[in-house]
């Protein structure tokens, strides 16, 4: 029988990638790494020491191109190709070099237990990946591959949120007391607190504005914990809502004040969703209210009086779309995040702004 050598079509059908047709027409194979999905997280760290290992021994070692492929839990893949053998080699190189970074980046952190913002891993090299959004986006991409968040490669968002509490606060081996930023946290942290008697209510505000006046008057803040994730609440300040509701007595109120506009409304609701059912059941939404802002004499319920001549804003037609789809989901039989209170006033406040076009920001009503 006779045996013909392959051809080149052959090893086209066979091989690919450039990278492994290449290295098959000179006799040799590209080293190939597959990475995920959704690696028991007990076992990641010892998946991505031998990636780079394989990765280092076929480099340095045995000059044998690597092949590594992530695969997400969706089943989208990633690959990365080193050395590549086309026109765009050195844009490949870069592209190697980044991912190689990150995943020795989050080696060492695991190793060693220390945790780092992704902020501070794009300053620690910034020639070589260029934008953060690089390293952010190879963070999401290791997230998607493994099945878990961020926060177990060591490497979190920058911290955001802020937090003024009367009475101590211990968070893992961290104490806070008086205006910090959320330290990190997990799902798995304890919150603790010897003193609950001295407090009320946890105050949860969308403006760190006016989170900063009110954590400066010691009359209104002796006995809350006042909390803003200056804006849309990131990952760590909803973990951190989630784990002290968790722990918080039943006789402390929890409520949140955000502008009078969709996005305000959106940011409660984003909270609620943090927070998780059925804790989220305990918050109540005070507003500010439309109504509170027509009336110029009006006091909300935080006791200030609106500054006259403020003036509203009419809602874009963004803002209807948003309202109206948070109207559509709020109305839904299967709705049971929020308690029957808050849900209703949620709603009767987009209704509002739907019929008088308008919309205004807390700030206003600070004196």
């Amino acid at each position: 029988m006779i045996k013909l050598n392959p051809s080149l079509s052959d090893f086209m059908i066979s091989n690919d990638t450039k990278v492994g047709l290449h290295m098959a027409l000179q006799g040799k194979r590209a080293r190939t790494i597959q990475l995920g999905p959704s690696t028991p997280s007990d076992r990641i760290q010892n998946e991505i020491n031998m990636a780079l290992d394989f990765s280092k021994n076929s480099i340095q070692l045995n000059n044998t191109a690597i092949e590594i492929t992530v695969v997400r839990g969706d089943g989208k893949r990633s690959r990365v190709v080193y050395p590549a053998r086309c026109t765009l080699a050195a844009s490949a190189a870069q592209r190697a070099a980044t991912f190689l970074s990150v995943m020795k980046t989050i080696q060492t952190r695991m190793l060693k237990s220390e945790t780092t913002t992704i902020r501070d891993v794009y300053y620690s090299n910034v020639e070589l990946y260029k934008r953060q959004q690089v390293v952010s986006d190879w963070i999401s991409t290791f997230e998607q591959c493994f099945g878990v968040e961020k926060s177990t490669f060591r490497i979190v968002a920058a911290q955001k949120g802020i937090i003024s509490t009367p009475v101590p606060l211990k968070i893992d081996n961290t104490e806070i007391r008086g205006t910090n930023l959320i330290p990190y946290i997990t799902t798995e942290s304890a919150v603790k607190c010897t003193d609950w008697k001295q407090v009320n209510k946890v105050v949860i505000l969308e403006k760190d504005a006016v989170f900063h006046k009110l954590a400066r008057d010691a009359q209104y803040n002796k006995d809350k914990i006042l909390v803003t994730g200056k804006g849309y609440p990131d990952h760590l300040t909803r973990i951190f809502l989630r784990q002290l509701l968790k722990v918080a007595p039943a006789h402390i109120q929890v409520e949140a004040f955000c502008d009078s506009d969709p996005y305000g409304i959106d940011i409660t609701l984003k909270c609620c969703e943090g927070v998780g059912s059925p804790t989220a059941r305990r918050l109540n939404y005070g507003g500010i209210f439309l109504h509170n802002l027509l009336d110029l004499g009006s006091h909300n319920s935080t006791t200030t009086t609106v500054v006259e001549g403020s003036n509203l804003q009419d809602i874009s037609p963004r803002d209807w779309k948003m309202s109206q789809r948070m109207l559509q989901n709020l109305t839904g039989t299967e709705q049971t995040l929020l308690n029957d209170g808050t849900r209703s006033t949620i709603i009767r406040e987009l209704q509002r702004q739907l019929m008088f076009l308008k919309k205004g920001e807390m700030n206003v009503v600070m004196e």
